[in-house]
Formats: C-alpha cells, sequence, structure tokens
C-alpha cells in the first residue's frame, strides 16, 4: 500500500511539474507571447544585479530601487522617443537561482484619444523570433551582460 501510495505521489509530481514548464516555456530563441527574459549567469543575485544596473545606467536609465533584500531592481520610467503619445518604459530585474529574469512594462499617456483616461499599462512581450520594438530592447541589455547566456520565458 505504501509502494502504491509513493507511486501515485511520484506521478502527480511529475505530471504537475511538466504542466508548470509547459506554461512558462524557456527556450533560446524567443517566441510569441515571451514576456521575459533570462539572463542565466554564474554570478550570485547582489552582483547579478550590480552589472544589471550598471548597463541600465549604461544606456541612459536611472535606478529607482535596488532591493537586496527581494534581490530585485526597477528603473525609473524612461522616455520612449518617436511614439505618438507620451510613452515611457520601466524595465524590473529580479534575481532567480540561475541569474536574472528581465521584464519590462510600458505606459502611455492617452488623454489625447480617450479624456477621460490617464494612462495605459502594457507589459511588453515577444511577437515571435524576430521580436521588434520594446521586447528587442529588453533583448540588447540581457546581451549586454558579460559572459551569460540568454533565454526567453513567460512569468
Amino acid at each position: 500500500m505504501k509502494t502504491l501510495l509513493l507511486a501515485v505521489s511520484l506521478l502527480f509530481a511529475t505530471l504537475t511539474l511538466r504542466a508548470q514548464s509547459a506554461a512558462n516555456p524557456v527556450s533560446a530563441t524567443p517566441y510569441k507571447r515571451a514576456n521575459a527574459v533570462l539572463v542565466i549567469t554564474s554570478d550570485s543575485a547582489s552582483v547579478a544585479l550590480k552589472k544589471l544596473g550598471a548597463i541600465l545606467v549604461a544606456k541612459g536609465y536611472n535606478i529607482k530601487k535596488l532591493d537586496t533584500d527581494f534581490n530585485t531592481i526597477t528603473t525609473e520610467p524612461k522616455a520612449v522617443m518617436g511614439t505618438q503619445w507620451y510613452t515611457v518604459i520601466a524595465i524590473r530585474g529580479a534575481a532567480t537561482p540561475t541569474g536574472i529574469s528581465l521584464s519590462a512594462e510600458v505606459t502611455t499617456e492617452i488623454r489625447a484619444i480617450s479624456p477621460g483616461s490617464e494612462h495605459t499599462v502594457t507589459r511588453v512581450f515577444s511577437n515571435g523570433k524576430k521580436p521588434t520594438g520594446y521586447f528587442r530592447w529588453l533583448m540588447e541589455i540581457a546581451a549586454s551582460y558579460p559572459g551569460a547566456t540568454v533565454h526567453y520565458t513567460q512569468d
């Protein structure tokens, strides 16, 4: 009976892990609806976040918060040039067991087209194997991390 119970428990655990990995696939190439870039590095969380902070500052971002308790870094919103409405992008990095997960949100001021609205916030995501726009910015930041491998996922 104990053997049967153990076998059923292991089967359930295996199915749960497969369902989770299918829900959040990790790929070496960008795919449609990926919304996070994984920077795989052997650096510790604190070192990785400091390196990421230096990369972000070099690319013109201002650091809003570096949280060493939760191992996250967030930028101040940065104005995006060449858009029809005032738009800003904010980058977030969170330490993971294998490196850093990068994600971003874009906020667009839409009062011009919808006077009752203040703004709209959109999560940055990939549109396929050759991403364009804001997701490409995340890819460029990740590619700037020295000695790291880059993967793509959903969080």
